[in-house]
């Protein structure tokens, strides 16, 4: 089964429970992924985190009730997962900046979001920034020391990718003279899950080095097994590196007949590293296996 298709299967088992509570690890086995991985699949081929999703799919469906129905505002709470009519209309409120009973007042038509259908046209269309293909590589098992916070990437409500990662670039740069046998002037950062069942990512500002034998006590150390990656040019200010993040989930991955395999992410940063620079140039690899069989 494709990208595409366990998407689509996600997306499908959360229509087919928009009136229960919505368990997002559920919805991913019913995608046959991980909790993360489809959050940032799903991310980046609607522009919509799972959360927004659901809770926009709820007031679509609770304002087509309101306008077509003479449904109670209790039972259209209810039917759309909300544990009281004060909690619906405190949401509703703040989401439409009035209560249930004005918006079926007014009467007015609006235009819902409908149910996202995933195919190859649509991912194009949401995903516009680049059409670049990949260098394949084979990369040898590394050791990485540096070091290492927690944050909340793009695919989750939390966001605080940008503050976390540019703070610790800011404290990880005057100090990399102090990693002892490290191979000079390039930087790397990695991402890496903290858990299945959670939204945090760790990353990682660090050097590769040869060995770990002394690094100072606030460093830490990280290896990264050795295998196939694609090979991304971020050709952009790097602040916008998410923009080529969301292509390689969102158009690239799902095309290209490669699986995630489901290790570290990796940035790499070398000579051609601007700050602040439309001039720059990020690399970012992603690991992966073929799910093509071999000629």
């Amino acid at each position: 089964m494709s990208y595409i298709e366990r998407i689509q299967s996600g997306i499908d088992y959360i229509e087919e429970h928009l009136q229960l509570d919505i368990d997002i690890a559920c919805v991913a086995r019913a995608a046959n992924m991980s909790r993360w991985h489809f959050q940032r699949m799903f991310k980046a081929m609607t522009s919509d985190t799972v959360k927004a999703y659901i809770r926009t799919r709820r007031f679509s469906q609770a304002l087509q009730d309101l306008l077509a129905t003479d449904r109670s505002i209790i039972d259209i709470a209810i039917a759309t997962g909300f544990e009281s009519q004060e909690s619906f209309t405190r949401a509703f409120k703040q989401h439409f900046a009035m209560t249930p009973g004005q918006f079926r007042m007014l009467g007015e038509e609006r235009k819902f979001m409908q149910r996202v259908r995933i195919d190859k046209n649509y991912l194009q269309h949401v995903n516009t920034n680049l059409s670049r293909e990949p260098e394949i590589r084979y990369f040898d098992a590394s050791l990485y020391v540096g070091l290492q916070t927690t944050f909340y990437g793009a695919d989750s409500e939390k966001n605080n990718f940008s503050h976390q990662l540019s703070s610790l670039w800011d404290i990880f740069l005057p100090r990399m003279h102090e990693v002892p046998d490290a191979i000079p002037d390039i930087g790397y950062g990695l991402i890496q899950r903290t858990a299945d069942d959670s939204e945090l990512l760790n990353y990682y500002s660090v050097m590769k080095v040869n060995n770990i034998a002394s690094i100072p006590d606030d460093m830490v150390h990280q290896s990264v097994a050795a295998g196939q990656y694609a090979v991304f040019a971020h050709c952009d200010d790097p602040i916008l590196l998410d923009n080529t993040v969301n292509y390689i989930y969102g158009t690239w991955l799902p095309q290209s007949g490669y699986e995630h395999r489901g290790t570290e992410d990796i940035e790499i940063y070398d000579k051609d590293y601007i700050p602040d620079s439309p001039d720059s140039i990020v690399y970012y690899a992603l690991p992966l296996y073929s799910n093509t069989p071999s000629l």
